[in-house]
C-alpha cells in the first residue's frame, strides 16, 4: 500500500511541475501614440480634536 501511495504521489508531483508558461507581450509599434486612462478614488475620514474631517478625492 505504501508503495502504491508513494508512486501515485511521485507521479502527481512530476506532472504538477510540467505547467505551461505563457509569454505576455504588448505588440506596440514604434512611433505610434498609445493612451492610458487612470482613475483613483480616495476617501479619508478622520477625527481631529473632536471634529470630523471627511475628504473625498478623485484623480482622473
Amino acid at each position: 500500500m505504501k508503495i502504491i501511495f508513494s508512486f501515485l504521489l511521485s507521479v502527481f508531483v512530476c506532472f504538477s511541475c510540467l505547467s505551461q508558461t505563457q509569454k505576455i507581450d504588448l505588440k506596440l509599434t514604434k512611433g505610434q501614440t498609445y493612451t492610458q486612462k487612470t482613475v483613483a478614488n480616495t476617501i479619508v475620514k478622520q477625527t481631529m480634536n473632536g471634529q470630523a474631517i471627511n475628504i473625498d478625492l478623485t484623480i482622473t
